[in-house]
């Protein structure tokens, strides 16, 4: 079904979708008519946008899309919306620098301001690049904007770690635990969210790392309450428990002492 009379040419087409031979055809119909109107007018920037929206979603032809995209922008060097998919596509084909600068560029054409989201993306980016200082400049421009998440203040944890800073990544390890607690009370949920556990693991073992035992252990022995089955919980317990063991006129704790027993009772014969 289809008209001609505004200038355009519009389908529908109907068809059933039970039946994944005719979506087929209708999928070839489809490009066949995009193909065809690029014919007519190898400019025609609706046709270029339909055919690079399948190549990219439907094709997942990466390389051809970047290419389809990169035609529209030399056409409207403002076209936001094309420059942001090409990123996209560069980022399945993990060309991250390719992908950042994209990131970039979109932003500056569509007014140059970022929004909290904006930051936080653009870390994820940074993340991949290894450009760990930049990751804590982002995530911390989105935390003057407003709350971020849990994942946000362990992503900058891990950040500071990664540029060596131990002690400044425990501040944001202990938001993320009392953010991912906060949603856990909230829903009434007896089981922690996921992410906890990843937090806990990071924050123990940068303060084994720093020497902070006393603190490790008791994170540790909450770590053990919510997830006492994970091994990497286990792992932690007869790490630390070994550290202690070296220091035989340390005066411990009852949390110290208790991952100094379940240590010792792990490496027995």
């Amino acid at each position: 079904v289809g008209h001609v009379g505004d200038g355009n040419f519009h389908s529908t087409i109907v068809y059933d979708p039970t039946k994944k031979e005719d979506y087929k055809i209708i999928r070839e119909f489809s490009n066949n008519l995009i193909q065809k109107a690029l014919e007519l007018d190898p400019n025609f920037q609706d046709a270029l946008n339909c055919y690079a929206h399948n190549l990219r979603l439907t094709l997942r032809n990466y390389e051809k899309a970047i290419e389809v995209y990169t035609k529209l922008i030399e056409i409207n060097p403002q076209y936001e919306y094309a420059i942001s998919r090409r990123g996209i596509c560069k980022r399945e084909l993990k060309d991250y620098k390719g992908y950042l600068e994209d990131f970039n560029k979109s932003i500056s054409v569509n007014g140059g301001k970022m929004e909290k989201g904006d930051y936080i993306s653009r870390s994820i980016i940074k993340r991949n690049l290894k450009d760990f200082d930049g990751v804590i400049e982002d995530l911390l421009e989105a935390r003057k904007l407003g709350e971020i998440d849990s994942f946000d203040y362990e992503k900058l944890g891990q950040a500071f770690i990664e540029i060596g800073n131990l002690e400044k990544s425990l501040e944001f390890f202990e938001k993320a635990i009392q953010v991912e607690l906060a949603k856990s009370d909230k829903k009434n949920r007896n089981v922690p969210f996921p992410l906890l556990y990843r937090v806990y693991d990071s924050y123990v073992s940068a303060l084994i790392k720093i020497g902070e035992y006393r603190k490790a252990s008791k994170l540790l022995m909450e770590m053990k309450s919510h997830f006492p089955e994970k091994v990497r919980t286990l792992e932690l317990i007869n790490i630390l428990g070994k550290k202690l063991m070296t220091f035989p006129d340390y005066e411990i704790n009852e949390d110290e002492r208790n991952i100094i027993m379940e240590y010792l009772d792990s490496i027995k014969i």
